[in-house]
């Protein structure tokens, strides 16, 4: 595995949430749990044009603050072949797959291995 940056924030950038805190409403950090976009530019929720559907987007796991930008664990999950295309549930698959996307969540969580100042993090709150 690679990791190219050494950087890792203590707040979101846009709703300030604390790292394993819930992004703010509107946050533009804040992944889309079913699509894997941006929350906030996804139609996955959307009702109309202003309207969004609180109760189907509470029926999945809302993504918390990891410390990690967006941006970074794409780069990762690149540079380690990590995606994954859905069929009824995620399933890890190579960038060749027609349906491949980014494994997001599988590049954040291995990204702590090779990024000390957010393992430090991690070890102080316990």
């Amino acid at each position: 595995m690679e990791w190219v940056h050494d950087q890792v924030r203590s707040n979101c950038h846009d709703c300030k949430a604390k790292v394993g805190e819930h992004h703010g409403s509107g946050c533009d950090t804040e992944q889309c749990p079913k699509c894997g976009g941006q929350l906030i530019g996804c139609d996955c929720f959307r009702i109309g044009e202003d309207g969004f559907d609180q109760k189907e987007f509470e029926k999945y796991e809302q993504e918390k603050w990891s410390g990690i930008m967006f941006e970074d664990a794409k780069l990762f999950a690149e540079q380690n072949n990590l995606f994954v295309y859905f069929k009824d549930r995620w399933i890890e698959c190579d960038v060749t797959h027609p349906e491949a996307t980014h494994d997001i969540n599988t590049a954040i969580m291995k990204m702590p291995e090779f990024i000390p100042k957010y393992k430090m993090k991690k070890e102080e709150k316990r």
